[in-house]
């Protein structure tokens, strides 16, 4: 699903074909190449919060976050809380 919503925004999308690797796919926006990583979203009853969980991405690699419910794709964030993306200078609203 995240392949398809990043190219039919206009990304060319490279899907890791494999089941290892740091990264999902690599995604081509404006000539330039972002390793990404994507984890689900999953809604935690006892803090009344989403969380993701798995283990630690390595530095360059962008964070993409999908919840099945109601299928929203959005960048992982630098901090819980925070309103600052974690995602490529100028692409902040890649996913709206």
């Amino acid at each position: 699903m995240v392949q398809l919503r990043a190219w039919e925004k206009g990304a060319e999308v490279f899907p890791n074909k494999g089941c290892t690797g740091k990264t999902d796919m690599v995604l081509k926006i404006n000539g330039s190449l972002y390793e990404i990583d994507v984890k689900t979203e999953k809604y935690d009853y006892l803090t009344g919060k989403w969380k993701s969980y798995g283990k630690a991405v390595p530095e360059g690699v962008y964070v993409v976050l999908v919840r099945p419910e109601d299928l929203s794709i959005r960048w992982s964030n630098l901090k819980s809380g925070s309103k600052t993306p974690k995602c490529p200078q100028g692409l902040e609203d890649f996913w709206k």
